[in-house]
């Protein structure tokens, strides 16, 4: 059995957590758009929370990620690990995964969704960005900004999840502090599987 839990595959995002999204092009630009009744059906907000970083701005993310999210801060503040928490940087946005090749004209809507970030579906969210650039590694334990506690406690967590199709899965989060190389994200945390 795995130690941490896995990424899901395109086919599990897609099947798990569905979304209604459009794509123009304009000039070699892509922007995704999501239809504002999408987003007022499949999204919320957690909190509110003590932490003042979270107190404004607490995150938006999809309806059926939420019992996941609201487990990873439950367990975050239960290891008095809430105050590492110096900023809260997205949740919720629409856009494709950093440094990805646009398709070709007259891509199909599924070889565009391949491409999509997980926060245009709500599963991710990103926490002390200042500290933790994308392609480097993530402040040093001790040092301010740092996410090592809250990453011990992501790889916790376990929450049983329903699909659309009403069959129960093992969900989790996924740090991206364990990618490497251009990919690690130590700011990021998405929901994954233990399957």
């Amino acid at each position: 059995m795995s130690t941490k839990p896995r990424q899901l595959t395109y086919m599990e995002r897609a099947a798990r957590f569905p979304l209604d999204f459009s794509v123009t092009v304009v000039n070699g630009t892509p922007t995704i758009t999501v239809p504002q009744t999408w987003q007022g059906l499949h999204l919320t907000r957690l909190g509110p929370y003590s932490n003042v970083h979270l107190s404004k701005f607490a995150p938006r993310i999809n309806i059926n990620a939420a019992p996941v999210f609201a487990e990873f801060f439950s367990a975050i503040m239960r290891a008095d690990a809430f105050n590492d928490i110096l900023s809260y940087d997205g949740g919720y946005y629409a856009r494709l995964k950093r440094g990805v090749k646009t398709p070709l004209p007259g891509a199909t809507k599924e070889a565009w969704g391949k491409l999509l970030s997980n926060h245009s579906r709500g599963t991710a969210i990103d926490l002390n960005a200042k500290w933790n650039p994308m392609g480097k590694p993530g402040a040093e334990f001790l040092d301010e900004g740092t996410l090592h506690r809250i990453i011990e406690v992501a790889h916790t967590i376990r929450v049983d999840l329903e699909t659309p199709a009403g069959t129960i899965w093992p969900a989790g989060i996924v740090c991206g502090a364990d990618w490497h190389g251009a990919s690690r994200d130590d700011m990021h945390f998405e929901v994954g599987t233990w399957e």
